[in-house]
């Protein structure tokens, strides 16, 4: 397809074709993206213009959907700063935000959040440019709907090895769409500036308590922990620390995630964040007799075997 100049042809089609035809063109060269060494040909400024400046603007879903897939590829490439300082102007990223803001569809939300997150792993000015939109609003709002539509049934125990409620495909937000939020939420947290502006939203602390103390699926509740785990931000655990009903949430979560191994280890690094929080700050009583009552679920459960070794010393020092 290369040598026969396809990448040559698209420019036009992208003007002037119907949105099937721009969809399919866009895709192929979403397909060609996937080689390394073609990735040349698509990065020429006709190409970024017939992209980025035509097909980002139709109104269809499905095309819609392989220009962000094939920007989300282009942009790791060593080569793509051009496509990067396009994709982070203002008008671009308005774009984008009217995009996720309107559409029920689930693959291009999940594909705007996959280029989202592409971007913010170039470095610090896209993160600081991405939070500068009203990204965060939208993904917290999808968060918030998408742990509504895929709460878990009230479960004990070795019950929450048990498959999650099933979701017909239409319904929007899909499961993969709050997945989707979690992969961008965490390549901005990487950045020490995202990972502060993270701990001051208001909105985004409401979600990721929301979602511990809910009815939310374990891999949701499970992401939710480890981000607030990485953030260090006292407003996520100030409730903990002051309320008792959330603080038996979250002790009842690390009882229950305890046969998972990855979200049983992101609660219980949460629990022992919570614990260093506490050791700094006044703790109610009955919050303290929580803690007791708590304590002694871990002791008879799985979890304190399998990650009492490496947290509970700390969780039992600093409480």
């Amino acid at each position: 397809m290369s040598e026969n100049h396809i990448c040559d042809m698209l420019p036009y089609i992208m003007e002037h074709g119907t949105d099937r035809l721009v969809e399919i063109s866009t895709g192929i060269l979403g397909n060609l993206a996937c080689h390394d060494v073609l990735i040349p040909q698509l990065l020429t400024a006709a190409l970024r213009q017939a992209i980025l400046g035509q097909a980002l603007w139709r109104d269809d879903p499905a095309c819609l959907t392989e220009v962000l897939r094939l920007s989300g590829s282009l942009v790791q490439a060593s080569a793509a700063q051009e496509w990067v300082q396009e994709l982070l102007q203002s008008k671009t990223l308005e774009r984008m935000v009217w995009i996720m803001d309107n559409t029920l569809n689930n693959s291009l939300f999940e594909r705007a959040c996959y280029l989202l997150a592409r971007l913010a792993s170039t470095g610090a000015d896209a993160v600081s440019t991405i939070i500068g939109q009203p990204f965060l609003r939208i993904l917290c709002t999808s968060l918030q709907q998408s742990a509504q539509l895929t709460a878990e049934p009230e479960r004990h125990g070795s019950e929450w090895d048990s498959p999650s409620r099933a979701i017909d495909d239409d319904v929007f937000p899909g499961p993969q769409a709050a997945q989707a939020v979690f992969d961008v939420l965490e390549a901005l947290a990487e950045d020490p500036g995202g990972g502060a502006a993270l701990g001051r939203d208001e909105q985004l602390i409401e979600s990721m308590l929301s979602l511990l103390q809910g009815p939310a699926s374990l891999s949701l509740r499970g992401r939710a922990a480890a981000l607030i785990a990485e953030l260090n931000a006292e407003a996520f655990y100030r409730p903990f620390a002051q309320d008792a009903g959330a603080m038996e949430q979250l002790l009842c979560l690390v009882v229950m995630s305890s046969s998972d191994e990855d979200y049983g280890e992101a609660c219980w690094a949460l629990l022992a964040a919570v614990s260093r929080f506490m050791h700094t700050a006044e703790t109610p009583w009955q919050v303290l007799c929580e803690i007791a009552k708590g304590a002694e679920k871990l002791a008879d459960s799985n979890s304190y075997l399998a990650w009492g070794s490496r947290a509970d010393n700390e969780y039992a020092e600093n409480s």
